[in-house]
């Protein structure tokens, strides 16, 4: 399985990018808010992580995906806990599957600079 990861801020083209790089692989978009959901369903990092991978392997089916999250952890450090905790969550697991990547690309007004 080959996992093509593409970040970014808000609003700076990530699926446009993916579309116009990675015509004919799936696309798993909003990452973040996807770990956003499950640790509002209680699970903890572990399970949210598993999760995700397994959603990652159910969508390449043996092949390619692209996945995409917003960068979210410039700034200030929140000071509610569950959002500091979420902010904390997705970057261990945007780094973990940056490790795991074939491809890492971060996209700022449209333009996309390969990383890895």
């Amino acid at each position: 399985m080959n996992i093509y990861l593409i970040t970014g801020g808000a609003f700076q083209g990530k699926e446009q990018f993916a579309k116009s790089e990675f015509p004919n692989i799936p696309v798993l978009p909003k990452l973040h808010l996807l770990i956003r959901e499950r640790l509002s369903e209680g699970m903890n990092e572990r399970e949210t992580e598993d999760d995700i991978f397994s959603k990652i392997k159910e969508m390449a089916g043996g092949g390619s995906i692209v996945v995409i999250s917003d960068d979210i952890g410039y700034g200030i450090v929140p000071t509610d806990p569950f959002e500091r905790r979420w902010r904390e969550v997705t970057g261990r697991i945007v780094t973990d599957i940056a490790s795991k990547a074939y491809q890492f690309f971060r996209v700022t007004a449209g333009m996309g600079e390969r990383l890895k």
